[in-house]
């Protein structure tokens, strides 16, 4: 019998195949423990390293793009509306998604799902194109292919303590993925649009700490 490697997140629709409630006669799954399921993608991406994987749909793309050679099945594991994972601060001169032409935005990584949709929102809807926002990142793309954008610069955060960089970045707003409803808790510091939350579950990696440090500093700037 074939054994596959494979990496899922822990969702309701997952159990049954986690649990071995569901399975197959031909074929066993090789369940890899990998959490947040997100650190699955960028190995997947550049080396290939599972049999199956959840992967993000703009990292998928990209790697078809650029020639690596996986196949993308038509299973949507998670799924969410990207319009309020845009932050500001709640003291910030910004009204709405509009007034971020010419001002900085911080992402945790250019790629990312997130951000990918966010742009494409911020496009179509307030006519506010990637090109007229200065744009911050904290991390690479999964993909392994050099790619640069002429919007987009790349934070540096030197350790072991990058304190003093995060307060010399000056952002106006950030993009985080939309918390899930369980895990949401209101702070005073931050708004989005339209609604006033933010989630710190499952935000424990270096860059993401650092963005939301450097949008939480005592004023707002470009």
């Amino acid at each position: 019998m074939r054994i596959f490697t494979i990496a899922l997140g822990d969702y309701p629709h997952t159990e049954p195949l986690k649990t071995a409630k569901l399975g197959s006669p031909d074929f066993t799954l090789d369940f890899q423990t990998v959490k947040p399921v997100n650190r699955a993608f960028a190995p997947m991406a550049r080396e290939r390293k599972f049999d199956i994987s959840e992967m993000a749909i703009a990292t998928v793309l990209q790697a078809i793009a650029h020639g690596v050679e996986i196949t993308l099945l038509p299973v949507v594991m998670a799924a969410r509306f990207q319009e309020n994972a845009l932050f500001v601060r709640a003291d910030s001169p910004l009204k709405g998604p509009a007034d971020l032409k010419g001002r900085r935005v911080g992402v945790r990584a250019y790629s990312q799902t997130t951000g990918l949709w966010l742009r494409g929102l911020l496009a179509h809807e307030y006519s506010v194109a990637p090109s007229d926002i200065a744009w911050t990142t904290f991390e690479g793309a999964h993909v392994a292919a050099k790619t640069c954008w002429a919007c987009c610069a790349r934070a540096r955060l030197t350790p072991p303590s990058s304190a003093p960089m995060r307060r010399a970045i000056p952002i106006c707003a950030c993009c985080f993925p939309t918390p899930k409803p369980r895990a949401r808790r209101s702070s005073p510091n931050t708004a989005s649009f339209p609604s006033i939350t933010w989630s710190s579950s499952n935000r424990n990696w270096r860059a993401s700490r650092a963005l939301w440090r450097c949008l939480l500093r005592p004023s707002p700037r470009r």
